[in-house]
C-alpha cells in the first residue's frame, strides 16, 4: 500500500467516524439515530452492489472479447 492509498484510507476512515459521531451525539432520540445509521448503510451497500455488478459486467465483456479474439486466430492459424 503506497502513501495516496494510505491517505486516503486514512481520510475515509477519519470522515466516517466523524460522520458517525455526529449522528450519535445529534440531538435525537435513539430510534431515529438507529433509523438514519440503517438508512444510510443500506445506501452505501446498494451502492456498492452497484458498482461491483458494473465492474463484474465490465470484466465479463473483456473476457468475452479477448475469448472471441484468440477463437479467431486459433481458427485462422488452424485454416492456414
Amino acid at each position: 500500500m503506497n502513501n495516496s492509498d494510505r491517505t486516503l484510507l486514512a481520510f475515509l476512515v477519519g470522515a466516517t467516524a466523524g460522520a458517525m459521531a455526529g449522528l450519535l451525539l445529534a440531538p435525537t432520540s435513539g430510534k431515529e439515530t438507529r433509523k438514519k445509521i440503517s438508512d444510510r448503510a443500506t445506501d452505501i451497500a446498494s451502492n456498492i452492489k452497484h458498482d461491483m455488478e458494473e465492474k463484474i459486467d465490465v470484466g465479463s465483456k473483456k473476457i468475452k472479447d479477448a475469448v472471441l479474439a484468440s477463437k479467431e486466430k486459433l481458427t485462422t492459424a488452424l485454416k492456414n
